[in-house]
């Protein structure tokens, strides 16, 4: 009788656990989830208030930029679209892979090489075009890595800068990327811009900073100086 009564307390006891747990898990979730509700996560200002400069800036074809002050940087709203650098010098147009593939020197294309996406997702360029330094305006720049930097940490660090420039007037267009073998791919899924910075990965890389429709994430990588991504151009100082 002793046996079988110890036996009983032991499962009783048991029972009681097994009923507890998923009333504290409960609590807690509860408790988690109206902190995010009350306390949620603060940008330096309001996302969907961060006004346009209400100037524009106009490329060397004539293209026509809005602007916008994020911080103490004031960013291009667009993908570049110039088909020439700012001293007047044709960047050649490339549509043929292999061409684009083994290609040293600066070159453009339309994403899909399709031109009529010209207005909605501006032009693709390999780094080639980007290392001349011509290719911003005058009294502007295509950004360093570190420029880049400094916007995702202006919008509380590379984890979540990418939801943030989702949710503000930045108008991120879902370029995808013109990949060193002249293939495009992620079109309406990832844009990536290239920084003015060589290296990264491989010494033959370039610097490049991406964000895609899933995630909040705005994180950097390399890619070869072959690839076509989008151009963000920032103000000069």
């Amino acid at each position: 009788m002793a046996i079988s009564h110890e036996s009983n307390q032991v499962d009783r006891k048991a029972w009681s656990i097994d009923r507890v747990k998923p009333f504290w898990v409960l609590i807690i979730l509860g408790f988690i989830i109206l902190g995010y509700i009350a306390y949620p996560k603060i940008y330096p200002e309001p996302l969907d208030t961060i006004p346009t400069t209400g100037e524009t800036v106009t490329d060397i074809d004539g293209n026509v930029y809005r602007t916008i002050k994020i911080g103490d940087q004031t960013w291009m709203m667009e993908n570049l679209k110039t088909t020439r650098l700012n001293d007047g010098q044709e960047i050649p147009y490339v549509t043929v892979d292999r061409e684009w593939e083994t290609r040293t020197s600066p070159g453009y294309c339309w994403p899909n090489n399709d031109p009529s996406n010209k207005d909605d997702y501006g032009a693709m360029y390999n780094w080639h075009t980007v290392d001349t330094g011509k290719l911003a305006p005058e009294g502007w720049h295509v950004p360093t890595y570190e420029e880049w930097e400094t916007l995702a940490e202006y919008l509380e660090g590379d984890s979540v800068a990418g939801g943030a420039l989702k949710e503000m007037n930045f108008s991120i267009r879902w370029a995808g990327d013109r990949i060193y073998t002249g293939e495009f791919v992620y079109f309406n899924e990832f844009e990536k811009y290239w920084c003015s910075t060589g290296g990264g990965w491989h010494p033959t890389d370039a610097q490049y900073w991406t964000i895609t429709r899933q995630e909040t994430v705005f994180s950097a990588s390399s890619h070869p100086r072959m690839d076509g991504h989008s151009v963000r151009c920032i103000k000069d100082n």
